[in-house]
């Protein structure tokens, strides 16, 4: 074979190299997280761009698992990261002196919340928190018949200081022994559900185990019905007179991936991101590499090779610039095909000195022999420029 034939080959077997290397990675899933708080639609249009940006460029992100709503935050089986986020929007919209804007996401946080506190779990604070918003702007706005309800739940639960003692003046403590006009409460079951058995809280008190009827003063309140991981939670206005049935349709909130919801909500409320925690994330997935949203926009990349290795910051950008991200990701992935990282020893004296006292040779890597491979097709063409000059050498390579 001449030089031109052999020229080509070499030619060829680089491209074969150089193509395995760039399609490395190219079925890679990519974990999504998003440690922001704030409206969750608004947050998973913003992170529309990076999710197009890693499926054009060959990679898989985390977006069709069931996991992946309890990486960004949206987690329909944790009602307590629901009633964070719907909080959160309340704060938002006082902090606007938006009153109108208030209304949705407090009610929001309190159907949330009282069905776990009818699940048992101790709720009283964040409950507060939510009626003093409801309270203050319904004071604002004149909606005197919905204050004086949000006025009464928060009596129940102790009060808020940061209500100022003219709001309460305006909302007094009705008389338990006045006379109250009453309606009859009736909780069945919905369509092709059930509720029986499930606990029944009224205005944060438990009155019974549904199906059930009961008599509640005419105005405001709050409803909640719990049984196992299932619950609702519901505001209602009881009229003066006749019945009011309501069918309850309870909703499911076993977590299947407590752990994952756990580590988003701790970053979420303010917890650095540490290697350590990304690579429990990274475990639980079994992915190799995850891309974290910190800030508005800022995001970062964090990757291992494999689940004995810690989890490193290899990367960051944008998310309106997302190919930051993916070039980060794509070089990563690139650098593991092609080999152990640089500093890494190939192979010691100590290694040699070893295999020789037990008498067994150890096995050369297969990254040994790729590194040989690739180092030959490389210089072949310096071996054969040089030999097709007028000053020839020979060179001879010998393999064991």
């Amino acid at each position: 074979m001449g030089p031109v034939q052999v020229l080509r080959v070499a030619a060829v077997a680089a491209l074969v190299i150089a193509g395995s290397v760039a399609r490395a990675g190219a079925d890679e899933t990519v974990a999504i997280v998003d440690a922001r708080t704030g409206d969750v639609g608004v947050r998973a249009a913003s992170r529309a761009a990076l999710i197009a940006a890693l499926r054009d460029d060959g990679l898989t992100p985390l977006v069709d698992d069931p996991r992946a709503r309890a990486l960004v935050g949206d987690d329909d089986t944790t009602d307590g990261a629901l009633a964070d986020v719907a909080l959160a929007r309340t704060r938002e919209r006082f902090g606007a002196l938006d009153c109108a804007g208030v209304r949705e996401p407090g009610e929001a946080a309190v159907t949330l919340l009282v069905g776990r506190e009818a699940a048992g779990h101790d709720e009283r604070e964040r409950l507060r928190v939510a009626w003093s918003y409801l309270l203050l702007c319904a004071d604002r706005d004149g909606a005197r018949v919905p204050a004086q309800g949000f006025a009464d739940r928060l009596r129940t639960l102790g009060g808020s200081p940061a209500i100022p003692a003219d709001v309460w003046a305006r909302y007094p403590d009705i008389d338990a022994g006045s006379e109250l006009a009453l309606a009859r409460l009736a909780i069945v079951d919905p369509p092709g559900g059930s509720v029986a058995g499930a606990e029944v809280w009224l205005d944060h008190r438990k009155v019974g185990v549904a199906p059930l009827t009961i008599a509640v003063a005419t105005g405001g309140h709050v409803l909640a019905l719990a049984r196992g991981g299932e619950r609702a939670g519901m505001l209602l206005l009881a009229g003066e007179a006749g019945t009011i049935t309501i069918a309850v349709a309870l909703v499911s909130y076993a977590a299947a991936d407590r752990a994952l919801t756990a580590q988003v909500r701790s970053w979420q409320a303010g917890a650095p991101v540490r290697p350590a925690e990304v690579g429990a994330l990274l475990d639980a997935l079994d992915l190799r590499v995850a891309i974290v949203i910190e800030g508005d926009q800022r995001a970062s990349v964090w990757a291992r090779a494999s689940a004995t290795e810690a989890a490193a910051l290899v990367g960051g950008g944008e998310l309106d610039r997302p190919a930051a991200l993916v070039t980060a990701i794509r070089d990563r992935l690139t650098a593991w095909s092609r080999g152990p990282e640089l500093g890494v020893p190939l192979i010691t004296e100590a290694d040699l000195d070893a295999d020789a006292g037990r008498g067994a040779k150890k096995p050369t890597p297969w990254w040994v022999y790729a590194a040989i491979g690739g180092a030959v097709i490389a210089g072949g063409a310096t071996i054969w420029a040089l030999d097709g000059g007028d000053n020839r050498q020979r060179i001879e390579l010998t393999f064991p």
